[in-house]
């Protein structure tokens, strides 16, 4: 059990096993004993500018070197802020003018970025400048509360603007702690990495293979559209852990890649989170590896880590998986619309409330004030909850997911969740995805996929009122999706729109 900082899993895992792998990709790897010489050179480098608790970006890829900068930018006593320049470079010079970063890092030279710092006073460094600094450790006092940031995300933006989410090391250590009560690796087991940097889910990887020595292997973002590669490098790199978005997990299942490969597989757990996975895609899972352990995860970006999580019997699969159980030390609350707690078979809005939360939005106080307030079942002293926007409902003491509160519309007078349409569509054999959204006024449900339209009408006029009923079903190879690996509604819409311009044009 760890009460301190996140620096005392790496010096841990130096005194215990500094010969073991920590980190490789496919240009090499570095043992616990070079990760932790070169993230001190770093915080060395650092340290000569006699800052704390700023913010450095770094130019985040696919590289361990990546991980090595992280980790010296906390044992230097600031944070990091993981960002992808090559993705969109108007959102990152937005990021860099809103957050205003004492330094950017990145691994080899970028003469954009570097005019870009420099007209902004920016120090900007490469990777190896940085690592060639010698230490001088036991001159090195730095000072690091529990309460200080380790690092920062950006929300998704699904209101259009991007929120930095400030991570503390109290609330990545409290999770370490909590999912090491429930779930177990070993210094043997190998744990593949394939959500960014800049992404939340990253950072259990880089937290939670450090906290059990074990190694973490970065796997090429090109394997991610080669399934048959993609399964040889899961073979030869020996891997047993997986945490992975939904969009990874079905891009498995879909491409054939677990059942031609089965048994030559080391996967041990997979655990998966960012969206709803479909019962015939984890079915696809359990038939090609039936003794793997597979977790349904939940948590938004707020939350560091997750804070609810549902072990999936493989062989009694449910329709629809439910959130699960609550992490040791958190407590969720489903509220109704006026803040009492809701009832079985009734929905509300998920709260959520512990040591996992994080400490806010950069910058943003205002919005901050708007999302983590005071309990409201609680007045008698500062009790902060976390509204996380997500509709819930409880049925036989389970909680499942519903929508989001943003995907609640009004339509024909009535309050109308899409989730609920999706979920009925979605039971329709043949349908791999679905989405719906209101365009002009009318429902359209967007579908990948083989049906019946016909049969698929008839379903949901038997499953859904007559307003619900989507007035158009339109058939898609696939859908556009976002960054992070989910549906990009916006992009269907606008898609959708163009092509119907065009049309009306001819």
């Amino acid at each position: 059990m760890y009460y301190g900082t996140v620096m005392e899993f790496l010096d841990q895992a130096y005194r215990e096993g500094k010969n073991r792998i920590a980190v490789a990709d496919e240009r090499g790897c570095v043992t616990y004993g070079q990760l932790w010489k070169e993230t001190q050179n770093v915080a060395f480098a650092i340290g000569k500018w006699k800052i704390s608790r700023k913010p450095i970006i770094v130019l985040s890829e696919r590289d361990r070197r990546c991980i090595t900068l992280f980790w010296g930018i906390l044992y230097s006593g600031n944070f990091y802020v993981p960002l992808n320049y090559k993705d969109n470079q108007a959102v990152f010079e937005n990021i860099l003018n809103e957050i205003e970063p004492y330094a950017v890092f990145s691994l080899d030279e970028n003469q954009k970025v570097m005019a870009l710092c420099k007209s902004k006073n920016i120090q900007y460094c490469t990777f190896g400048k940085l690592v060639i600094q010698e230490s001088d450790i036991p001159n090195m006092k730095i000072s690091v509360s529990t309460d200080d940031p380790a690092y920062m995300v950006f929300t998704s933006g699904s209101t259009g603007i991007p929120k930095g989410v400030i991570k503390t090391h109290r609330s990545i250590v409290s999770f370490v702690n909590s999912f090491s009560e429930i779930f177990s690796f070993d210094a043997d087991d190998v744990m593949g990495n394939q959500a960014e940097f800049d992404y939340d889910v990253a950072a259990k990887d880089i937290y939670l293979s450090v906290f059990f020595r074990a190694k973490l292997f970065i796997i090429p973002k090109k394997l991610f559209l080669m399934p048959a590669k993609l399964g040889t490098c899961l073979i030869q790199q020996k891997v047993s852990v997986l945490i992975w978005s939904v969009a990874a997990v079905r891009f498995m299942a879909q491409s054939g890649c677990i059942h031609k490969y089965g048994s030559q597989f080391k996967i041990k757990q997979v655990f998966f989170s960012g969206e709803v996975l479909q019962k015939a895609e984890i079915e696809e899972w359990i038939s090609a590896l039936p003794e793997t352990k597979y977790v349904n995860l939940y948590a938004p970006t707020e939350v560091t880590g997750n804070c609810l999580y549902y072990e999936i019997d493989n062989k009694n699969l449910p329709e629809q998986l439910p959130l699960g159980k609550v992490f040791p030390g958190m407590e969720v609350l489903v509220l109704d619309e006026k803040n009492n707690r809701a009832e079985e078979g009734k929905q509300g809005e998920l709260y959520v409330r512990g040591p996992f939360l994080s400490s806010g939005y950069y910058k943003n106080n205002e919005k901050t004030k708007e999302k983590y307030i005071q309990n409201p079942l609680n007045y008698d002293y500062i009790d902060i909850v976390f509204r996380t926007g997500d509709i819930v409902k409880i049925q036989n003491n389970q909680l499942y997911f519903v929508g989001r509160q943003d995907h609640q519309i009004k339509y024909m007078g009535h309050r109308v969740e899409l989730y609920e349409i999706e979920h009925v569509f979605s039971e329709i054999t043949g349908i791999e995805h679905c989405c719906c959204l209101l365009i002009e006024q009318g429902l359209v449900l967007f579908y990948v996929g083989k049906i019946d339209d016909v049969m698929a009408r008839e379903k949901m006029k038997k499953c859904l009122a007559n307003y619900k009923v989507p007035k158009k079903l339109v058939s898609c190879d696939q859908f556009p999706q976002s960054k992070r690996g989910k549906i990009d509604r916006k992009e269907i819409a606008r898609i959708y729109m163009e092509k119907k311009n065009e049309n009306e044009n001819t």
